[in-house]
Formats: structure tokens, sequence, C-alpha cells
């Protein structure tokens, strides 16, 4: 594995703990609507969601946005 790729996995690593960090407050509240018994399973299932999506995420820059917005408008 190259350092750039090591690095890419790091950097992702610690995007999710910071998104799950500061979705928790959020989680906990919403939990409390739901009954005791099935909280624990929640929280890992919506968790698990939060990190499917956010390793499906990728980074944008300008150029990548404008190529998108380009293809969009010729679309349409």
């Amino acid at each position: 594995m190259s350092d750039k790729n090591k690095y890419n996995r790091d950097n992702l690593n610690q995007i999710i703990e910071d998104v799950l960090e500061s979705m928790q407050p959020r989680i906990e509240k919403t939990l409390y609507s739901i009954q005791y018994g099935d909280r624990e399973d929640l929280e890992q299932e919506i968790k698990a969601k939060i990190i499917e999506v956010s390793k499906n995420m990728r980074e944008i820059d300008f150029w990548s946005l404008k190529e998108t917005l380009d293809e969009t408008s010729e679309k349409n």
C-alpha cells in the first residue's frame, strides 16, 4: 500500500470518527423516543449507516464540481 493510500484511509477514518462524534448527541436525543430494549440495536444501525455513507463520500474540488454542474446543465 502506498503512503498516499494509507493517508487517505487514515484521513477517512478520522472523518468518520468526527462525524460519529458530532452526531452522537442527536442520535441519543432521537433514541429517547424509542423503546428502551430497542435503543442499542437502533443506535448500532444508525452508526453503521453513517459509516456506510461516509465511506461512499468523495472529496469534491472546484473543477470536479464544475464538471458535474456542466454535465447536469447539458442534460437539461
